[in-house]
């Protein structure tokens, strides 16, 4: 009878090994928040879910509304939104802007 052994884990590159033990992933820590903060309010939609609502006030004198499910700490469709619809942006793109031209 003959029995079988579990195989040893083995890497296929020891380099990258010794490199992941060297360099632990660094997690993302933000200096700041978000300048999107102080255009966005935190709500509860119908469906009980959290989202983000924009509350700039638009030519009208109306709030935009317009709202974006909040998914952890991701603020890329709101820099998009804020971009796009009201033409805001944060200090550092408009420096970033001044020092290409």
């Amino acid at each position: 009878m003959s029995s079988i052994q579990p195989m040893p884990h083995f890497s296929t590159s020891p380099l990258k090994d010794k490199e992941k033990a060297q360099n632990p992933k660094k997690k993302y820590n933000c200096k700041e928040p978000s300048f999107t903060y102080e255009y966005f309010e935190t709500a509860v939609n119908q469906k009980g879910e959290e989202v983000r609502v924009c509350k700039v006030i638009n030519e009208d004198g109306e709030k935009c509304s317009t709202e974006y499910k909040n998914i952890g700490s991701l603020t890329g469709n709101l820099i998009m939104h804020l971009r796009d619809t009201h033409d805001i942006v944060s200090q550092d793109d408009r420096e970033n802007v001044k020092k290409v031209l």
